[in-house]
C-alpha cells in the first residue's frame, strides 16, 4: 500500500504522540476530523495501525490508537518517499528564484555602475576609478538596496541565497504587504522585490504608493 501524505501524516502522529480520540489525532496530524476518519479505518484494514482497550479507571473505558511493525515500516518507507520529494521541490524552487535574481541584478541600473569588464572606451580616470571601486570588498554603498515584501519565510530563504552566490544585492528591509511601503521614503531603496501574491498589478502599486514602476519588480 503506497500512502498518501495524509494518511503518512496520520501515522506520523501516532508515531509520535499517545493518541486516544480521532479528534486528538486530527489536531495532531493537521488532517480534518472527517478525512482522519476515512484513513483511519483504511489504515485499520490494511493492518498498519491497532486499537488498544484499556481501563482508565473502573467506570470509564479508553482506547488507544497504535503503529503495528507493518505500519512502523510502511511509514518509514513512505518517509523517504516524501522527502526525497520536498527535496525535489526545494532545489526546483531554489533554481527559479536564483534565475530571477540573476536576471535583477544584471538589468539593475545599480549593478550598472560596477561592470565587471570595462569597455574600452572608458576613459582612463574613470577607468582607473572604477577599478578601484571593485577592488574593495562589497559594501551596502555599491550593492543593490532591496526591500523584501512577502512572507518571512520566503525572505530568509531570499536572503540566504543572496548571500550564498554573494550577490549584489543587500537586504534592507521586510514588509508583509506591498501597502506598508507607503511607510518609507523611496529613495531609501533601488528595488522592491514583490512575493506576496498581489493581484492589483504593478502598474496600480505604482500609482497608489507614488512609487516608479521600475523599483516594483514581481519575484515570482
Amino acid at each position: 500500500m503506497e500512502l498518501s501524505e495524509k494518511s503518512f501524516q496520520i501515522l506520523d502522529s501516532l508515531d509520535r504522540h499517545d493518541v486516544f480520540s480521532q479528534r486528538q489525532l486530527a489536531e495532531h496530524s493537521g488532517v480534518s476530523l472527517s478525512q482522519v476518519n476515512y484513513l483511519l479505518k483504511r489504515l485499520l484494514e490494511k493492518g498498519l495501525v491497532k486499537i488498544k482497550n484499556f481501563q482508565k479507571n473502573p467506570r470509564k473505558t479508553t482506547y488507544l490508537y497504535l503503529l503495528t511493525p507493518d505500519g512502523m515500516e510502511a511509514k518509514s518507507r513512505a518517509a523517504v518517499r516524501f522527502l526525497m520529494s520536498k527535496l525535489r521541490e526545494y532545489n526546483h524552487l531554489r533554481e527559479i528564484l536564483l534565475q530571477k535574481l540573476n536576471s535583477i541584478e544584471k538589468t539593475s541600473p545599480v549593478s550598472a555602475l560596477f561592470p565587471e569588464n570595462l569597455s574600452q572606451k572608458t576613459s582612463s580616470s574613470l577607468t582607473e576609478k572604477l577599478k578601484t571601486q571593485n577592488s574593495k570588498p562589497k559594501t551596502e554603498a555599491c550593492r543593490i538596496r532591496v526591500i523584501f515584501v512577502g512572507p518571512p519565510m520566503v525572505k530568509d530563504f531570499v536572503d540566504s541565497l543572496i548571500k550564498e552566490k554573494r550577490l549584489k544585492f543587500i537586504l534592507i528591509g521586510h514588509y508583509n504587504n506591498w501597502k506598508d511601503l507607503k511607510e518609507i521614503d523611496p529613495e531609501s531603496f533601488d528595488i522592491a522585490l514583490l512575493f506576496d501574491g498581489n493581484s492589483e498589478g504593478l502598474k496600480k502599486i505604482s500609482d497608489n504608493l507614488n512609487i516608479h514602476r521600475k523599483k516594483l519588480t514581481l519575484l515570482w
